[in-house]
């Protein structure tokens, strides 16, 4: 199971083997104010060989054409990739559709207004690489842009602890909540991307199901207790209501369940499985009475197959209906 280092075991993995061509990945959204610093930061790594990925999500500012201004006279070491999708994927299929185009075994993710310090690259693949590449997901602290412009530094609230069931994954548990990483300071080896089908349209909880695939890969996750992301602390521009909420929600359950029905040899999968897709109706049927899309024969096909959920279904939606007409 995953466990969580807090060191670099080394500064300089000692081997006769070239160094291995690592993917840096910089996912952007109408963030044409920031883009370039974090460009900047990425030409600026001191790690190589190095290829950078620069993936706009088919923004409406000009994002896109700030690649080209802060790369067009860049003469240095690194490979640059450019890429714009024909429409707006959202955030995981985003970063799954920028990272489709890596060369490297392992993905250093940055967003769009985010800065990394010149050696976070170097100390994501030192770590990667002290593991024997067993690692699946390296975190390091960061800095914090205040509203004033001071910095701060912020160490990230760790992952869920090695014997974290899939259960409590699946179920996100109150008991234990952390269930969740810290998105904006991850690096990934390239299988929990290879070894699944591309997310699903509608995921942003793209570090969650990154977690989830780890967890259901076996992988390690380490830690760096370094601050090498220097992250704005004002909220990226979300609607947060309760209908987005529950949207949200439905898709990273939908994301979780196809990832364990298509990965092998997972103990207990059957009862997993029969439990993530009891979670999944259940968000479906709160959503479409959320967005008032559903009449009760909706309902009874959302149930179809799971005579479980006939009883719970019912309930809720004439709860529902009561409740809309007092």
């Amino acid at each position: 199971m995953s466990h969580l280092s807090k060191q670099e075991n080394s500064p300089h993995p000692s081997s006769e083997a070239p160094p291995p061509l690592v993917s840096m990945v910089i996912v952007c959204y109408n963030q044409k104010d920031g883009v370039g610093k974090a460009i900047q930061a990425a030409l600026a790594q001191t790690y190589s060989p190095l290829e950078i990925i620069l993936s706009d999500d088919y923004s409406t500012d000009n994002t896109f054409e700030e690649f080209e201004k802060f790369t067009k006279n860049y003469k240095g070491p690194h490979r640059i990739i450019t890429n714009r999708n024909k429409t707006n994927l959202g955030t995981a299929a985003h970063l799954g559709n920028a990272v489709s185009r890596a060369q490297g075994k392992f993905i250093v993710v940055a967003a769009g207004d985010d800065c990394s310090s010149p050696d976070r690259v170097q100390h994501l693949t030192n770590q990667w690489l002290n593991s024997n590449q067993q690692s699946k997901i390296i975190l390091s602290d960061e800095l914090l842009i205040n509203s004033d412009g001071s910095t701060s530094p912020s160490k990230i609230a760790p992952p869920p602890p090695s014997d974290t069931p899939l259960m409590d994954m699946i179920n996100r548990q109150k008991s234990n909540p952390r269930l969740s990483i810290t998105g904006a300071v991850a690096a990934y080896d390239i299988s929990l991307f290879k070894n699944f089908a591309p997310f699903i349209k509608g995921v942003i909880n793209e570090d969650r199901a990154l977690l989830f695939r780890c967890y259901l890969l076996k992988g390690n996750i380490e830690y760096i207790d370094k601050p090498l992301v220097l992250r704005h602390t004002a909220a990226r521009a979300r609607q947060i209501n309760q209908i987005n909420k529950l949207r949200w929600k439905t898709k990273i359950s939908e994301q979780m369940w196809l990832d364990l029905k298509e990965t092998p040899n997972t103990p207990d999968k059957e009862n997993l499985l029969k439990t993530g897709e009891t979670k999944l109706i259940k968000y479906k049927i709160r959503l479409s009475l959320a967005e008032k899309k559903i009449s009760f024969r909706k309902c009874a096909y959302l149930c179809q197959g799971t005579p479980r959920l006939w009883p719970w279904a019912l309930i809720t939606w004439f709860t529902h209906q009561i409740s809309s007409k007092s």
